[in-house]
């Protein structure tokens, strides 16, 4: 029997939520955060102690989030919303970017599945924060939602997941 019941009344049934890229720590230091294909194996199906057989699922979806990620220069800025240092563009390709490193992140979680008795697990990512301070106007943040969300999309496109990721 699995650990968890479904829940059966929504697209989603359990949702892991993955936060990835930096945090700042309360003592102002950024703390980095990525996921491996072990970190997820756990998190896709339940092991029975006795026999190490995989007795049930687990977590069917996976969110990535991100609150902050680090500039060029080291310094942190948050991808949520934030009158302090937030984000702007160059910092939303980085989070792009981080989401798709090899081994890593969108790349280890594909790894888990393959390794596990699932064939296919649900992928959601969260959108970073157009913050007014970096993208001015509605119109210009609306744009640069969009235009992140195209370029998430094709590089998406260009991933041999078909066989264990559903965006």
């Amino acid at each position: 029997m699995a650990p968890y019941p479904s829940l059966g009344k929504s697209p989603i049934d359990q949702l892991f939520l993955a936060y990835t890229g930096y945090s700042i720590g309360t003592d102002g230091t950024p703390h980095y955060q990525f996921w491996e294909c072990t970190d997820f194996l756990p998190l896709l199906f339940h092991t029975d102690p006795v026999t190490g057989l995989a007795d049930g699922g687990m977590f069917t979806d996976f969110l990535f989030l991100a609150l902050g990620i680090l500039n060029q220069s080291g310094e942190g800025r948050f991808l949520a919303r934030s009158d302090k240092a937030p984000a702007g563009w160059n910092e939303w390709l980085r989070y792009m970017d981080e989401l798709f490193l090899g081994d890593r992140n969108l790349d280890a979680l594909c790894q888990a599945v393959r390794c596990s008795p699932l064939s296919r697990t649900n992928v959601w990512v969260a959108l970073p924060y157009p913050n007014p301070q970096q993208f001015g106007d509605d119109a210009y943040r609306i744009e640069a939602v969009i235009e992140w969300m195209c370029l998430f999309l094709t590089r998406w496109a260009k991933k041999p997941w078909d066989d264990c990721l559903s965006a």
